[in-house]
């Protein structure tokens, strides 16, 4: 940044260079690479306003680049704060949380940046963090809210214009065909889109932060409607097409076309909000912001203690956790199913076909598609390292043991997350325990499969610690992680249910598990 570059070195103490803030930045941006990565694959047609302020914040920054001078100087604080936040980060990336890894990553910088410039630097840094953070994908806490609002509307409209159709939850009921007012049509694209045109006007044209709040509101209001009209478009189309028209499934250009067109009455209010915000503030304190826009900020040069400090603060995490990844991983299980008593149990054969080859410790493996080839039920999981599938039989009532591996977890294919669950419908679950003295407690879930209810008992094995409970085992990832026993285990043990109930199947789940009967209710 030019504001950077002079910052000489004929004016800098021994040590530091004009290249030295610019070389901080690179180091950060290769420690967290992965996670930065990670924005491009989150922001999907879902999130594509996330290219538009990163796009703002580029543009913030680059508007800024002159103002930034070092003032009132608050580095150890805030360099402690910001090693705090890289450990946060460590963590979270350890047990694959990525939307927290994202949030670090700005809030870092916002840190760093004040470490080095002090009170200036976080005046500046702060409203370009705050506007990043619109991008990082945790703002989906506001689907459900926006979706009843959406399904309130558009059930009103419905009802105004005497469409004929019965409203159902989320579910619109034509005699031709129902329309749902899923997730997707919540509209929180376009109310984080709108939500950015709204800061990038206040960034330019406005001065105070009432200005700001009644343009946000402005904004978030059309983006709201825009919605509700889109929906509602595609209701009578719909309607009056008796479902038939493409729109029905192929509406994304559709729902950006009503969202331009109603965002576009933003600007008309533009004029309105600023002469309300011009009685607002008086012209002094107008005067004050321009002279402070103006001022010359003294170059008082960084120190370059300063900055290696901050910059190794930041940098704590990214080193840390590649420094262990670095040392050989003892992710090895053993060669059999942990914890069953299969005496009096006659396994059966595993009918091995085509599965992935397995890792070294890790005995047959069977792909999630071979295993329900034959129709056998297979718990609802992906990306594992292996699976191994044995069924034992005794007194002519038989049993299926699933056992999958993670050797190494990643995004996308963890032991708890990334869309690994027991079952895709569980009909209800509860902990059963302790079994034994041991006091070893699992999970029981009944799950529905195409033939009908299944009793599922499982749970987690990770870094050789036995646990029933998800929480508890995303937080053992650290030990894994950290001892390098990295594999992570789930042990499902299942049976059809009865025509009555399920208590036959927990019954011998049991007995495979602790070599006892215990009538199960």
């Amino acid at each position: 940044m030019d504001g950077y570059s002079e910052t000489s070195s004929s004016q800098a103490p021994p040590g530091q260079r004009a290249w030295a803030i610019p070389l901080a930045l690179l180091f950060m941006a290769a420690g967290y690479a992965s996670t930065l990565a990670s924005f491009v694959s989150t922001w999907d047609a879902a999130r594509a306003h996330g290219y538009a302020i990163f796009a703002l914040c580029v543009w913030m920054m680059v508007v800024d680049r002159h103002q930034f001078a070092r003032s009132a100087p608050v580095s150890w604080p805030v360099t402690l704060c910001a090693a705090v936040v890289s450990m946060g980060w460590l963590i979270a990336r350890i047990v694959g949380i990525r939307v927290a890894t994202q949030f670090a990553v700005p809030v870092m910088l916002v840190l760093w940046v004040t470490a080095l410039y002090g009170t200036r630097g976080l005046r500046l840094a702060l409203p370009t963090g705050l506007v990043f953070l619109l991008a990082v994908p945790f703002w989906e806490v506001l689907v459900g809210p926006l979706q009843w609002f959406t399904v309130q509307a558009n059930s009103a409209l419905v009802s105004l214009f005497h469409l004929g159709a019965r409203i159902d939850g989320q579910r619109i009921h034509f005699p031709f065909g129902i329309i749902e007012v899923a997730e997707s049509c919540a509209g929180l694209s376009y109310f984080m889109s709108a939500l950015a045109i709204a800061v990038a006007y206040s960034r330019v044209f406005l001065r105070s932060g009432e200005g700001t709040l009644v343009a946000i509101a402005v904004a978030l209001l059309l983006a709201i409607v825009s919605n509700w009209l889109r929906v509602f478009g595609l209701v009578v189309i719909g309607y009056q097409t008796q479902m038939r028209s493409s729109l029905m499934s192929e509406h994304a250009l559709y729902g950006w076309v009503i969202f331009a067109v109603v965002i576009s009455v933003f600007f008309l209010f533009t004029a309105k909000i600023e002469r309300w915000e011009a009685h607002r503030v008086s012209r002094f304190d107008v005067w004050a912001h321009g002279l402070r826009a103006r001022a010359a900020p003294s170059r008082a040069p960084i120190p370059a203690g300063v900055l290696r400090q901050a910059t190794l603060a930041v940098l704590l995490g990214p080193m840390l956790y590649y420094a262990v990844a670095s040392l050989p991983s003892r992710g090895v299980t053993g060669t059999g199913i942990p914890g069953l008593v299969t005496s009096g149990w006659t396994p059966l054969p595993t009918g091995q076909r085509g599965g992935e080859s397995a890792a070294a410790g890790v005995q047959p493996v069977v792909s999630a598609r071979a295993a329900s080839e034959d129709g056998t039920w297979f718990p609802q999981y992906s990306g594992f390292t292996g699976a191994r599938q044995v069924r034992f039989v005794r007194d002519g009532r038989q049993l299926q043991v699933d056992h999958i591996v993670f050797l190494e977890q990643r995004q996308g294919a963890e032991l708890v997350g990334g869309g690994n669950v027991i079952a895709a419908e569980v009909l209800r679950e509860r902990l059963v325990g302790p079994l034994d003295m041991n006091l070893r407690v699992v999970r029981e879930a009944i799950v529905r499969t195409p033939a009908g209810a299944r009793a599922v008992w499982y749970w987690y094995r990770v870094a050789g610690i036995e646990t029933a409970s998800p929480a508890k085992a995303k937080v053992l990832e650290l030990v894994a992680f950290l001892s390098r026993r990295t594999a992570s285990e789930l042990v499902a043990i299942s049976a059809p249910c009865g025509k009555q109930n399920c208590s036959q199947a927990t019954s011998d789940a049991l007995l495979l598990l602790t070599g006892r009967e215990w009538p199960m209710q």
